[in-house]
């Protein structure tokens, strides 16, 4: 049984990154058609993207639900982030609250 995150879960299956595109969701005034035509090209691309993480993060839940992944416990999330850089802050977090520093 494979253990992880339903974000890594999506990143292994090669889910698109909605963050990366998150411009024009509406448009300003005074612009071209050409210009209207871009930002309605960019809008259903970023349409498609949520519908295939959507239908990815379904499949995470069906996995789940039938005992193929299990996701991580708290602990499991802490001593993962806990060995990260020990420069950061959600690392020092982590090792205060499993009492390694």
């Amino acid at each position: 049984m494979d253990v992880m995150t339903r974000d890594e879960f999506l990143n292994r299956r090669g889910a698109p990154n909605i963050l990366e595109d998150h411009g024009g969701l509406k448009y300003p005034n005074g612009i071209s058609k050409a210009e209207r035509r871009r930002i309605d090209r960019r809008l259903a691309e970023q349409w498609d993207k949520l519908k295939i993480r959507d239908a990815l993060s379904n499949e995470y839940d069906r996995l789940v639900a039938a005992g193929e992944i299990r996701p991580p416990t708290r602990k499991e999330r802490l001593e993962r982030t806990a060995a990260g850089h020990p420069d950061r802050a959600d690392v020092q977090a982590a090792r205060r609250i499993l009492g390694l520093s």
